[in-house]
Parts: C-alpha cells; structure tokens; sequence
C-alpha cells in the first residue's frame, strides 16, 4: 500500500490502492494506522453533491484527518457539527464517535429525504 514507509516518516501515491464505494461517494485508503506506526488513517475520499460519507464510527488505534480539496463537507465530531470550507481541516481523535457528509443540508427526514435551511 505504502511507497514508502520508515519510523518517522510515510508516503503514498492516490493511484494505488483499491477504491470502493459507488458513483456517489467513493474512498481509496491511502495509509492504514499499521503503515503509520498506529497514530493515523488516511482516505481519499470522493463525494458527489448531497452524497453520504460515513455512518457514524470511531478509531480504536489513530485519529482521523479530514482535509476537503474542494467544496465542503459537515463532520459530526463527538457532539458538534462542523461545516469544514475547502482550504480547512479537522482532525477526530481516537475513540471519538465522528461520521462525515456532503455539506449544506440542515435536517432529514426518516425516509431520507434532505432539506436545507
């Protein structure tokens, strides 16, 4: 998976590694915790408008780093909800419950159905 890997420092090309999702959201795993010495995930992942990201999880092992590319996206971290502007990051420590989705929407119905302010 990594290119190249030592105690102290990693890299990782965004042309390897096996991508899943679908046409609306799709991730590639760049660096798994194991090829950071257990401090970091690293996903590239792509989202189409109005797109779902990730259910809401957490990390046993490394905290996660989120840098948007483009546009924006909504992370729920533990119990606030940040919208995160191209240009920004976050960063979600370990064991901290976090979920993440194409941004501006304000509320969904049951059904699925998104609305925005």
């Amino acid at each position: 998976m990594t290119d190249n890997c030592t105690e102290r420092a990693a890299s990782a090309s965004t042309e390897r590694g096996e991508v899943v999702g679908n046409d609306s959201a799709s991730m590639r795993l760049l660096f798994d915790s194991s090829d950071t010495g257990g401090s970091l995930n690293s996903l590239e992942v792509r989202l189409r408008a109005g797109a779902d990201g990730a259910a809401p999880h957490f990390h046993k092992r490394s905290s996660e780093l989120f840098y948007v590319i483009d546009g924006e996206l909504q992370v729920m971290a533990g119990d606030r909800i940040m919208t995160v502007e191209a240009g920004r990051s976050v960063v979600v420590p370990e064991l901290m419950p976090h979920a993440f989705i194409d941004a501006p929407w304000w509320w969904q119905e049951r059904n699925g159905t998104r609305h925005q302010g």
